[in-house]
């Protein structure tokens, strides 16, 4: 009988992490406190990450694997995209106790990184993209969200 070693992510290192958008600018210090505080979460496909109207004040970032952000239950979802490594989606505005609008469900065996609102606040305070590209996404996605909602656009794809 043959067994498969299991494999054990851990959190990437400092100098990895900087390769992605999210930590690009961050000072060394402040990169490396995230890295030594955050956390690794795996999901195997079809495992829900994040469920629409629930609030975990948690972020992720997408080490490996894809995850499909959509709204509605069942075989009536609404599929608002496909994230991929180095996107992120969770408690994505740490100023607001809104709950999310969306379930993220993961569609590959994924890795993710587990950032606790604490860790995020800090990202968020050390590093002005970070900032920009947090506001951006979130807005996009809600946007994205709120215009399946109009009868005139149910028709088009996310991207048109």
């Amino acid at each position: 009988m043959s067994t498969t070693p299991a494999v054990l992510h851990q959190v990437p290192s400092s100098e990895e992490l900087a390769e992605f958008e999210i930590f690009s600018d961050l000072p060394p210090a402040t990169l490396q406190r995230i890295q030594k505080q955050a956390s690794i979460r795996e999901a195997a496909p079809e495992d829900v990450l994040c469920w629409e109207g629930a609030y975990d004040q948690v972020m992720y970032v997408i080490l490996s694997g894809y995850v499909r952000v959509s709204q509605g239950e069942g075989p009536y979802f609404t599929l608002i995209g496909i994230l991929k490594r180095g996107d992120f989606f969770g408690d994505m505005n740490p100023r607001t106790t809104q709950s999310s609008y969306v379930t993220v469900t993961a569609t590959t065996d994924c890795v993710l990184m587990e950032l606790s609102l604490p860790l995020l606040q800090l990202l968020l305070k050390a590093s002005p993209q970070a900032q920009s590209l947090v506001d951006r996404t979130y807005n996009d996605r809600t946007l994205r969200s709120e215009l399946r909602g109009v009868g005139i656009f149910e028709a088009f794809s996310s991207d048109e």
